[in-house]
This record gives structure tokens, sequence and C-alpha cells, in this order.
């Protein structure tokens, strides 16, 4: 039997899944395809996402570019690497899915925690060519006791450090003033936030240390973010 080498120019071929068969010079088909992706950007899709939230409330999670993100629950044995689409979707495997969302490339989803017990789960995302993430764990936490509506809101920002759009996550709906600043205390933003959330584009700020506040009628919080 003899073999050779073929180079297969891909250039002019359309973004997809191609097969490669071998015939022989007996017009025999061979019966193991080579399987490949023609796609736009080779690397693997990132998930973005609070590493933890209280259960109850919506765990916002966002995609790098347009695909599938889906929550699994964590075997007791722990969490591992998942490699493909199959095994993501499978459900007859020891990761049981919960719940996918199809996304637009930096959208904010909600995935419903009311249901979950506390404790971790997976995240994964995958895009239209079977390009899957790298593992993102999340641990579901017990709900904190109901306090005073006086108190002001905690906030969270993710992802931090963040390379271009962060989201603002406030506990309480409200009206907000919300102020970047410099590290060193030099007002560079200013806008009005209506709501629990809201994402703020930093594409074009310099890298470095800011500080984001939110004001009310009532208090004033501040966290630091970190723009590479």
């Amino acid at each position: 039997m003899a073999y050779e080498e073929m180079d297969i120019h891909l250039s002019d071929l359309e973004y997809g899944k191609y097969r490669v068969f071998a015939i022989g010079n007996d017009s025999i088909v061979s019966n193991s395809p080579l399987e490949f992706w023609v796609v736009p950007d080779p690397s693997p899709p990132e998930v973005i996402a609070m590493d933890t939230v209280h259960q109850g409330d919506a765990l916002q999670v966002s995609c790098s570019r347009d695909g599938t993100l889906a929550l699994l629950s964590c075997p007791f044995f722990g969490c591992s690497k998942l490699h493909s689409v199959n095994q993501i979707l499978d459900p007859t495997s020891t990761f049981t899915l919960i719940d996918s969302i199809r996304v637009i490339g930096d959208q904010v989803v909600n995935f419903n925690t009311s249901n979950l017990t506390t404790g971790p789960y997976m995240i994964y995302a995958f895009d239209p060519y079977g390009l899957v993430s790298e593992l993102f764990i999340i641990e579901v936490i017990e709900a904190p006791a109901r306090v005073s509506d006086i108190r002001p809101p905690e906030i969270e920002l993710f992802p931090n450090p963040v390379k271009k759009v962060v989201t603002l996550y406030t506990y309480r709906d409200g009206s907000y003033i919300l102020t970047i600043s410099s590290i060193n205390g030099v007002p560079i933003y200013t806008t009005q936030l209506e709501g629990t959330t809201y994402q703020i584009d930093l594409s074009s700020f310099q890298n470095g240390v800011y500080f984001i506040t939110i004001r009310s009628k009532d208090f004033v919080t501040t966290k630091k973010i970190v723009k590479l």
C-alpha cells in the first residue's frame, strides 16, 4: 500500500465542517474520513461571569463571541474539563445539563438559580464551529439574611481585571449616578444608571487602576477595577 502526502489549501473554503475521503485506484472509498472545521478564529470562546452568586439571584454570564452558554452540575467527585459539545449536551453523562442559552458575543444573559442548591457548578461556552471554552466554575452560596433597605447595595464588577466591557451589578434596584475616576481621584466618565445592571465599555481607557463609584441621595459606594 502506498502513502502520499497532499497539501490542501483552505483559503478559498467557506467557514464550516468538512470531510476528506481517500479513494484508491480501485475506486474504493475510505471508511474513516478525516473531519475538520474551517473557522474564523481557532481560539476557544471565553466565559465571563461572577465567581459566586447568591442562591435565588440571577447568575449573569457572557461569552466572548456568538455561541451557546451551558450551565452544568458538578459531580460529587469534582469538576473536570469537557472537550466536546457532545459531552456537554449528553444527558446520559455524569455531568447534568441544567440549562443552555444561545448568545451573541459579549451579550449578558441570566441563568436562574432559584432551584439550585448551594455548591459548585460548571459553565461552558461553545461556538457554532464546535470550539469549547475552558472550564469556568461558579459557586452558588446561601443568600444573606434580609437587612434594612437603607444599607448601601453591594456592587459586583465582572470581569475584574477587564480588557474591554465590564458589567456592573447592584443587588438593589434604583437610580444612581455612576462615576469612573483615575487612581488619583480625577473623574473621567459620569452617567446615570437605572436598574440593577449596566455595561461599561472600557476599551478606550488606558491600562491601569480605576475607581467606579455609584451615588444616590442616601449613600456612596466605590469599587476598584483594573483595566488590562
